[in-house]
């Protein structure tokens, strides 16, 4: 729930203005971008995703870079030249919840690295917006709400594309959002596997599914003598 005085803050009633919403919209999706925000960038760097992907989670249905430029050009997200878009003041606003949760993974909130033009529109400070209370999401334990965020980031790079609607499915069940970044790279060492560049790829659901991105790549077999270099030869398609 919102801080009292939340809807009539001058930064709000200008966000519903400019996308020409009513206010109460205008609220939820605030409190949309901050379930966001404290579930998977809780130091504040929102623009690891794509605009698109921003949108999407905020269940915005028109035109992605409308809603950014709403955000950022009443100040409610701010532009960073080292992580694209951030929540502006985000360390007032979070919960203490999120200030835990990133002293356990040693981070701390990202803060901006220079004015922006939030900053000199003369209006007041926003008020300290608690989120909606999501502990048990960031004390670790399992809840329903999971999205398709991030999967894109997944597929693009996945060398084998099949079933995509059951990927998409697998990447919800193993929460695939929160662990992108684990995810992309365990991609990237299965493709130098030696299975791999046989031709020998699980479909994305199942690598998925198994959490194969955890498991460790097989070494290569050391093949010597005349049989080693001929098998060599082999895979090359060069016999």
């Amino acid at each position: 729930m919102v801080k009292r005085g939340t809807p009539e803050h001058p930064k709000l009633i200008r966000f519903a203005k400019v996308l020409g919403v009513r206010r109460y919209v205008a609220v939820g999706l605030l409190e949309m971008l901050w379930h966001l925000t404290a579930r998977y960038t809780p130091a504040g760097d929102v623009g690891k995703w794509s605009d698109e992907e921003i949108a999407t989670a905020l269940d915005w249905d028109d035109a992605p870079a409308r809603l950014i430029a709403a955000l950022v050009g009443c100040g409610l997200l701010e532009e960073h030249v080292d992580h694209r878009l951030i929540v502006h003041d985000w360390a007032q606003h979070a919960e203490h919840a999120v200030e835990l949760a990133l002293q356990r993974q040693g981070a701390t909130f990202i803060t901006s690295k220079r004015p922006t033009m939030s900053d000199n529109v003369g209006l007041p400070k926003p008020l300290p917006l608690p989120l909606p209370k999501p502990e048990p999401l960031l004390l670790g334990v399992e809840t329903p709400i999971l999205t398709e965020l991030g999967f894109d980031k997944f597929w693009q790079p996945y060398p084998k594309k099949r079933h995509k609607p059951d990927a998409r499915r697998a990447w919800k069940q193993v929460d695939g959002t929160r662990q992108l970044e684990a995810i992309v790279a365990g991609v990237e060492r299965w493709k130098g596997s030696e299975q791999w560049q046989l031709g020998k790829i699980e479909d994305p659901a199942t690598f998925l599914r198994q959490r194969q991105w955890e498991d460790e790549v097989p070494a290569a077999p050391a093949s010597t003598g005349i049989e080693g270099m001929a098998e060599r030869i082999r895979r090359k398609g060069l016999l």
